[in-house]
């Protein structure tokens, strides 16, 4: 899903962004996981998306 995200891909922006819900809680957890390692993301691993993953996200297409 990050590496679609990270290639344009609109689905898995739409997705990411408005409807997380599609997601596992544990795809989304793992994509926070992600997002920590690379040191984009600091706020707890629980699979909700708010303001820290979404901003996380955006910074990882500028990576």
């Amino acid at each position: 899903m990050l590496r679609a995200y990270g290639e344009g891909d609109d689905n898995a922006t739409r997705i990411l962004f408005k409807n997380p819900a599609e997601l596992s809680i544990a795809t989304r957890k793992e994509i926070q996981r992600r997002l920590k390692e690379v040191m984009l993301y600091n706020g707890k691993i629980d699979g909700k998306f708010g303001p820290g993953t979404k901003q996380a996200l955006r910074s990882w297409t500028k990576k």
